[in-house]
Parts: structure tokens; sequence; C-alpha cells
């Protein structure tokens, strides 16, 4: 009789742990996920900052490029005053 007492204990007792086992593997899934999820996301905000820096940089070069077009556009009219002074001594 202690024997079937015995069983049904144990029984009940590895049911009730498997049912908890079984929660703590979903909600561990559910954590992988939003963890999936989250790193997802910072690998889109990490490209869109790094397409930001890009397009910074491809902005400075431009202002560059003009900055040394405007120079020797100016470079050009002081070399047509200079040898104007000159023509006209």
């Amino acid at each position: 009789m202690l024997f079937w007492i015995m069983l049904i204990v144990l029984t009940g007792v590895g049911v009730f742990v498997g049912i908890n086992v079984i929660y703590v593997l979903v909600e561990l899934k559910k954590s992988v996920e939003k963890a999936n999820r989250i790193l997802d996301n910072s690998g889109d905000i990490t490209e869109t900052f790094s397409n930001t820096v890009k397009s910074m940089s491809s902005f400075a070069v431009g202002i560059s490029a003009g900055s040394v077009v405007v120079s020797v556009i100016k470079g050009i009219g002081f070399i047509r005053k200079f040898t104007k002074k000159k023509e006209q001594e």
C-alpha cells in the first residue's frame, strides 16, 4: 500500500515538474525571439548610421572640391587683373 501512495505522489511531482519545465522553455523561446528582434533592429540602426556618415563624408568632399574650384577661379581672376595692370604700365 505504501508503495502505491509513493508512486502516485512521485508521479504527481514528476508531472508538476514537467509542466513547469515546459513553461520555462516557452519563456526562454520568447526571450530568445525578443533578443533576436533587438539584434536585428540594432543592425538596421547601425546600417542607417553608417549610410548617414557616408553621405556626410561625400558632402564634405564635395564642399572641399567646390572650394578648390572657387580658389582656382579666383586665381584666374587675379592673374587677369595682374596682367592688365602690367599692360597698362
